[in-house]
């Protein structure tokens, strides 16, 4: 029923498109890119089902079209397309091998973290005729006939794709193309701009001051695009790319230990899976709640594919379902003795989260408290399926959780 777990609503960016256009309408060209921005976040963190998600890019470009034909969907010297882009991490700042290497979709359909010397990725590559040496130069460098073999090999080839499991390696989004040759891509803008929210602040700097960084990239994407190609150039520490880029590898990396369960912290418990896991000095990011909820998604990545191959070899009974691919996750910091923890529970082949009956358990715990075990809220935008718990304690909130669950996990 409505209150067995937690679904997120409509893109606020998006109902703002909409009561700009249909109330006062003064419907911009930052406001609808901030729109795209805001939908294409949903999406890619498991929060809107690829079906809906693919009705909102029509409505999206149905807008741009309409504002052309009053003014003009241009921003500055760029103009907002509808564009078809491969499930890549990063591509046009990375290389290609990277790209795929450490992209969720990529790494769960070709389930490299069951063997990290990607072979199956190597060969892949050299399937379509693409040398190791131009995979793993940076992409805008790139040979443009080997761009054209990618192109070609990965959209003509249905035969490739159903061998390496790459049916929807493609997903429809948006860029902004400028007038100089290059674009501003809604889904590497969006990587980019949640990564900062997690990256460490400096000295005498809060978290909220990397949300505000974030806040301000996404405002130049918008209005400012020197701004945001001068954010992107920044050199060291400052590099928003590299953050990103940095923050993707500790992920995945993590992700591919929990489900090889390097450290024999895996265990199913009722209805979920959890595991636990020190922050160590390699992935100190995974402390940020925003992080670790990366983590728990790319996990449901990889561990979709078993129920996808399970279903499969039943040959497609509805009593193989997806519903059971439920994860929490715990991350110890030893500095000041706390333990974050998440929830996350997928619905869908991409991992979408219809209702996710850990956040209301979540909420209810830090409420009416846990036996034995301190409880605090831990604010994550709107999500309620991340808090903090007291450092040596996740098997007794894990107990807890699994009894509550019970009564509601059907």
């Amino acid at each position: 029923n409505y209150y067995s777990g937690s679904s997120r609503g409509p893109s606020t960016a998006m109902i703002f498109m909409e009561l700009s256009n249909g109330r006062v309408n003064k419907l911009d060209p930052a406001t609808l890119w901030w729109a795209i921005l805001g939908v294409t976040d949903q999406y890619m963190n498991d929060e809107m089902d690829e079906s809906f998600y693919e009705k909102v890019v029509e409505t999206l470009m149905d807008e741009a079209i309409a504002l052309s034909s009053k003014t003009s969907t241009e921003l500055g010297s760029s103009k907002i397309t509808q564009v078809v882009e491969f499930r890549f991490f990063l591509l046009d700042h990375w290389n290609l091998y990277n790209s795929m290497y450490y992209s969720n979709y990529v790494s769960s359909q070709l389930e490299i973290w069951k063997d990290r010397t990607s072979n199956k990725l190597q060969t892949l590559l050299a399937k379509m005729g693409i040398p190791l040496g131009q995979a793993e130069q940076k992409y805008l460098h790139m040979k443009t006939k080997m761009k054209i073999t990618l192109e070609d090999k990965l959209l003509s080839s249905e035969e490739l794709r159903d061998e390496f499991n790459l049916q929807k390696i493609q997903m429809s989004t948006f860029r902004k193309e400028r007038k100089n040759g290059t674009h501003i891509s809604a889904t590497q803008c969006t990587e980019i701009c949640n990564a900062m929210l997690c990256l460490p602040p400096a000295e005498e700097e809060q978290w909220t001051d990397a949300f505000q960084r974030a806040s301000d990239a996404v405002w130049m994407s918008a209005n400012r695009e020197q701004g945001w190609d001068d954010l992107l150039s920044q050199k060291g520490s400052n590099n928003v790319v590299q953050g990103a880029i940095r923050l993707q590898q500790a992920v995945t990396h993590k992700a591919f230990e929990i489900c090889q369960n390097k450290d024999m912290q895996k265990q199913t418990v009722g209805s979920f899976t959890c595991s636990r896991f020190v922050a160590g000095r390699d992935n100190q990011i995974l402390l940020h709640p925003a992080a670790l909820s990366k983590l728990a998604l790319t996990v449901l990545d990889l561990d979709r594919k078993k129920y996808e191959d399970r279903k499969k070899a039943s040959g497609g009974a509805k009593s193989v379902s997806l519903t059971h691919s439920r994860w929490v996750l715990g991350v110890e910091n030893e500095e000041d003795t706390s333990c974050l923890v998440v929830g996350v529970h997928a619905s869908s082949d991409l991992g979408y989260k219809e209702n996710n009956r850990f956040g209301r358990l979540f909420k209810d715990a830090v409420e009416n408290g846990v036996p034995d075990c301190v409880v605090e809220s831990c604010v994550q935008g709107f999500s309620s399926n991340v808090l903090r718990i007291t450092s040596g304690k996740f098997e007794t909130f894990i107990d807890w959780l699994n009894h509550n669950l019970a009564p509601i996990s059907n």
